[in-house]
């Protein structure tokens, strides 16, 4: 079928679903070909010699899932993509300088787009109606319509590209949000590019051919995966990074729901971006070589078949924050000594998590990095890479030991909820010269088999709710430099008996409610807060502390914290 443009001038020819525009043309309008043909279109092909796409260009094209804009057009008229509401793919042209009014509105199907480094200025509802996931904004932009973003979920941006007036806007709407004021975007994420590694031949969007039917793909003769290059590929179900591939950029395989196995022959790769395979819901395992050095945030959340991660031998510093959140069938995670830190919500809801090893050069564990998590042991299998970057599963049997973790002496900082919800962990022992000074509010609340822990020795305060609901503690040292335990810190410790303390406690308000203890009369009251009709026991100078951490690890053969893998 052949396409005019307004004046009837025939511009290309519609085939199967596709319409290719005729090379030669530069400026291209076709809104006036009936609805019924504009039902038929689901993709569009456009040529290098165009320049300008005019006002209401493809309004209405309702089957239209697919569109590359080449980089040779600067111009696009207001509402020209009005109303696809099938369309999933916009690769934009990276010399446009403006997203016109209403450009892309109702295109609910629209999932993610970048906006490139071109573009300065975003007009009213550009976005409008649309149900973005991500909107990878341009850093060079200076003018920018509220409206433009409303329903976006995650903003990604550089700030410091930011103008102040885009940066206030943009500031002051997530921070007004109400139930009241519509649903603008949910989350702001920063992208800093200080540890990216510089690249110069990217894999990018538009030189993916068949998204719709590709299975496989080997990625070799590029430094670089773009943003979103293959994201929502719905069949694609392995992937081989090839030798020179140093950069996997934001979103780059995310929403791949049938992707299984990642390769990863690369010894260069440093860098996995934010998001880079987000709800990969099939993929199992990923081995990671030695050059690594950041893993951004969420870049495995919701990979719910990932079932162990293999860090060790590079030199990963930190874990985004929600790097592994919702892997719920994780069982394993080896993590490499040069950590630092374990980011926010690292490993939140991993609920078949049975293994870990903290490093001991970590310092800063986030909030809820552990939280839900299951930490108990069983027979499971771990992963041993050949030398063709396959990997087969080795069985092994992990011991029925307790249950124990280790927190290393470099350790300044655990985050509030850091362990919450581990129900199978039994014990805890901080490293002899702990820097340890603070269990933040809620840490270990509802570790109902928790038996014991060992206090960091330089502990100053036990957070509220730290302990809230461990039923199975029965009995704590506090050190003698602990000066405040928190509100409702052991509420609900039904089997709590005994407290020793050599120190002097500022502050215990409502600290030991529901608990076992006893002898208030014992208490010398006037340097204490009384609790309402509650009471524990204090026992100065104990001869012996109440924890003998040393059996304990006697019974931990190799002295290995959970997970440690088998020599």
């Amino acid at each position: 079928m052949e396409i005019e443009d307004i004046n009837d001038n025939i511009v290309g020819h519609l085939e199967n679903g596709v319409l290719t525009i005729n090379e030669g043309i530069k400026t291209l309008n076709i809104q006036y070909i009936s609805w019924i043909t504009r039902k038929y279109i689901e993709k569009v092909i456009l040529p290098l010699s165009l320049k300008e796409i005019e006002e209401g260009c493809f309004k209405g094209c309702s089957a239209l899932e697919e569109v590359i804009i080449p980089n040779n057009v600067n111009k696009i008229g207001k509402s020209a993509f009005e109303g696809c509401g099938s369309l999933k793919k916009v690769v934009l042209s990276k010399t446009i300088e403006e997203i016109p009014i209403e450009c892309f509105r109702y295109c609910e199907s629209l999932k993610h787009i970048i906006i490139p480094d071109s573009v300065k200025k975003m007009e009213y509802g550009a976005f409008f109606n649309t149900d973005l996931e991500y909107l990878y904004l341009s850093k060079n932009i200076d003018e920018l319509d509220i409206d433009t973003i409303r329903n976006v979920q995650r903003l990604i941006l550089l700030k410091k590209n930011m103008t102040n007036n885009v940066w206030n806007k943009l500031k002051d709407r997530r921070l007004n949000r109400g139930e009241n004021r519509g649903t603008y975007f949910r989350e702001i994420v920063y992208i800093d590019n200080k540890e990216k590694p510089k690249t110069r031949r990217p894999l990018e969007q538009e030189d993916i051919k068949n998204r719709e039917s590709l299975e496989n793909i080997v990625i070799e003769g590029v430094d670089s995966i773009g943003p979103f290059t293959l994201a929502e590929c719905q069949n694609l179900k392995k992937v081989v990074i090839g030798k020179e591939v140093k950069c996997i950029d934001i979103g780059a395989f995310a929403s791949c729901p049938n992707l299984e196995s990642v390769v990863i022959i690369s010894d260069k790769l440093e860098y996995v971006g934010d998001y880079a395979f987000e709800d990969c819901k099939k993929l199992q395992q990923i081995v990671f070589k030695s050059d690594m050095t950041q893993i951004g945030y969420q870049a495995f959340c919701g990979c719910e078949s990932l079932r162990y991660v293999d860090m060790q031998g590079i030199e990963l510093g930190s874990i985004g924050e929600g790097c592994f959140k919702g892997c719920k069938n994780l069982e394993a995670v080896f993590m490499p000594d040069t950590l630092k830190v374990i980011g926010k919500e690292s490993f939140k809801d991993c609920s078949e998590l049975i293994s870990i090893r903290i490093p001991k050069g970590v310092k800063i564990i986030g909030e809820s990095a552990f939280e839900n998590c299951c930490l108990s042991h069983k027979t499971t299998e771990i992963p041993q890479q050949k030398q063709d970057g396959e990997v087969e599963m080795i069985e092994t049997d992990i011991p029925d030991l307790p249950v124990f973790i280790t927190i290393p002496k470099t350790v300044t900082e655990i985050g509030e909820r850091a362990f919450k919800g581990c129900k199978h962990l039994m014990y805890v022992h901080a490293e002899l010269g702990s820097q340890l000074q603070e269990i933040k509010k809620g840490t270990f609340e509802g570790c109902e088999k928790l038996e014991a822990i060992d206090m960091p020795s330089n502990l100053k305060i036990i957070g509220d709710r730290a302990f809230y609901n461990c039923n199975s503690l029965g009995q704590i040292e506090l050190p003698n430099g602990c000066e405040q335990v928190g509100d409702q810190a052991f509420l609900g410790c039904s089997n709590l008996r005994l407290v020793l303390t050599n120190g002097e406690i500022k502050h215990f308000a409502n600290s030991f409610e529901d608990t076992n203890i006893a002898n208030l009369d014992d208490l010398k009251l006037s340097k204490y807060k009384k609790i309402a009709d509650e009471s524990f026991e204090v026992i100065t100078k104990p001869k012996s502390p109440v924890i003998n951490f040393a059996e304990i690890k006697k019974v931990l053969t190799k002295e290995r914290s959970i997970g440690h893998r088998n020599d």
